[in-house]
């Protein structure tokens, strides 16, 4: 069985990004972190890897230099993305 986890939060500290997975099912959402109080869920996203046996160290967040775009990295592949500037 494998789980992964992984996360990534913007150097502003209000938006941040959450991998999980295991071998069902992987999802990949978009937080809104406010100043106190828990972090709320903005969008989701279903993973369909096509990369079936990922080493969990395979995954990773990364932000565009502006901060505005997240993107879900697989083995190196870009699989997902949020544009952060929809939700502000």
């Amino acid at each position: 069985m494998r789980d992964a986890y992984c996360s990534s939060i913007r150097s502003a500290g209000d938006l941040g990004g959450v991998f999980e997975g295991d071998d069902e099912t992987n999802y990949f959402y978009l937080y809104r972190i406010p100043p106190t109080g828990k972090p709320k869920i903005l969008k989701a996203m279903q993973i369909e890897v096509h990369h079936k046996k990922f080493q969990t160290d395979a995954v990773e967040i990364i932000w565009s230099a502006d901060e505005n775009i997240m993107s879900l990295r697989i083995n190196k592949d870009v699989v997902a993305t949020y544009n952060c500037e929809e939700v502000e």
